[in-house]
């Protein structure tokens, strides 16, 4: 199974027990999103901005999390095949989708010490949502994560994403990019080299951490 689902970012949202510059986009995958609301955000200490703004790689467009995206990803998230790895349970309605998209909004946790980012991943020519990309930054660190629906799996689009990713917060100047894959999860090994990254030795919370240095990798 190739789930694509890597890093456990976990945002205290009921059902979601393992998830975790730029070009512009247009035509029809912006046109029903409100611009002003892609606000840069602040990262850490220095209070340097990270735009919430669109961008894009080969074959994918990558916009803003809102809440108005739920029902489009509904049917891929409540696949149950996506949390065998993971854990946890699919969301029950579109809802409990939208209150996470919602929570995710603001683009900050609680206590305003991470800067919250997610994308929805479009096929670009097809207009259609596969899933999402995440990165969750404090300082200047940030830990990131990637889903595409099963449908979509095994074509080389969480690769592609994912390093799309990595290259985009490269180039926004942050300083140290890691995940956390379970161990002997070989698809999700083969994501995260793609982008870059390569294990460091040791694990968190029972996971391989995988790391990248944004200044040793080359943009997509």
């Amino acid at each position: 199974l190739f789930i694509q689902f890597l890093v456990p970012h976990r945002f205290d949202l009921h059902w979601v027990a393992r998830i975790s510059c730029g070009c512009s986009i247009g035509g029809i995958l912006l046109k029903d999103h409100d611009k002003s609301r892609h606000q840069p955000t602040r990262l850490g200490p220095t209070d340097r901005p990270i735009p919430a703004e669109p961008f894009s790689s080969s074959r994918l467009s990558f916009i803003p999390v809102l809440a108005s995206h739920a029902p489009l990803l509904f049917d891929t998230l409540r696949d149950e095949t996506l949390y065998v790895h993971t854990g946890g349970r699919p969301p029950a309605t579109v809802g409990e989708v939208k209150n996470w998209f919602e929570a995710l909004e603001s683009r900050s946790s609680p206590d305003g010490k991470q800067v919250w980012l997610t994308w929805i991943i479009y096929l670009t020519v097809e207009q259609l949502p596969i899933g999402y990309l995440q990165a969750t930054l404090e300082d200047d660190q940030a830990d990131i994560a990637w889903l595409v629906g099963s449908e979509w799996q095994g074509k080389g689009f969480a690769s592609e994403g994912a390093s799309r990713l990595v290259a985009w917060l490269g180039n926004c100047g942050v300083g140290s990019i890691s995940a956390r894959i379970k161990p002997g999860h070989a698809a999700s090994f083969k994501v995260a080299s793609a982008a870059g990254l390569e294990p460091v030795g040791y694990q968190e919370d029972g996971e391989d951490v995988w790391q990248l240095r944004p200044g040793d990798a080359h943009a997509p």
